[in-house]
């Protein structure tokens, strides 16, 4: 049997980060049926940042400056996200 490649995107991994059960589901299940998942450096990047502002804005900063002034209590986000794209 051929193994078919599927593209997750940003959306998907930010799911998987914010621990939503439907982006874990439909990894699981494409896994299950034997889809080869792939993805590009791009997606990697605007993961690491949609998961960054997301928790920023839980934290009750303001926006996307709010970010850039506290980027440095974010930056482990990118860092977990590079090592687990890895695996």
């Amino acid at each position: 049997m051929r193994q078919h490649e599927t593209f997750i995107d940003s959306s998907v991994f930010v799911g998987l980060y914010l621990g939503d059960d439907k982006a874990a589901d439909l990894v699981e299940e494409a896994l299950n049926k034997g889809y080869l998942l792939v993805t590009n450096a791009i997606v990697f990047s605007e993961t690491s940042f949609k998961v960054m502002y997301t928790l920023a804005l839980q934290d009750g900063l303001k926006g996307i400056y709010d970010l850039r002034k506290n980027i440095d209590r974010y930056s482990y986000i990118h860092e977990k996200i590079r090592s687990s794209s890895k695996a």
